[in-house]
């Protein structure tokens, strides 16, 4: 009788580990959940809650569908210099501005831009450049204005974290040619 207990207690805990395996390999993981959509003939997945487009074999992610942007203004600007600055006030850095340079950052590196921190005043600031907007620069700023204006060679984007995050993707936008 034990033995035939035993038999039974192995075939249950057998079946359970097989059925499980089968359940992972066939369907039991959650996929993500992926839309296409298409903008000015470009064609996006929406994986979660990104964007992801694919240009000549690289990948570009954003935040924000090109639709939800209409309100953020970015004055023409072409890159012209191999190395921009991106500067900050040591005392205003976060996880959102440090977010929102590693956006920038990805989308420069695609187009072989060197990306160098600075900050805009020594009192905090770690053991990197000073740096103001005579250099080739994007200004990150934590303002109650939002807007994205040029001086010179100087992108200064300033605002709100999530204003922030949209002044990014939309210049992304406009460096690969969606906007």
């Amino acid at each position: 009788m034990k033995n035939k207990k035993q038999k039974t207690i192995s075939l249950f805990i057998i079946t359970i580990m097989v059925l499980s395996v089968l359940g992972f390999i066939f369907g039991g993981g959650e996929e993500p959940i992926q839309n296409e959509l298409t903008y000015n003939g470009f064609e996006f997945v929406k994986i979660q809650d990104k964007f992801m487009l694919e240009l000549e074999g690289k990948q570009f992610y954003f935040d924000y569908f090109p639709d939800e942007l209409q309100e953020v203004i970015v004055p023409p600007f072409t890159i012209t210099s191999p190395k921009y600055y991106f500067i900050f006030t040591p005392d205003e850095k976060d996880a959102n501005i440090e977010y929102s340079m590693a956006k920038l950052q990805t989308s420069l590196n695609n187009f072989n831009v060197k990306i160098v921190l600075a900050c805009d005043s020594e009192e905090n600031c770690p053991d990197i450049p000073i740096k103001d907007c005579t250099e080739y620069a994007f200004y990150f700023q934590k303002s109650d204005t939002n807007s994205i204006s040029l001086d010179e060679n100087c992108i200064i984007l300033e605002g709100e974290n999530q204003f922030l995050s949209q002044a990014v993707d939309s210049i992304n936008y406009r460096l690969i040619g969606v906007l």
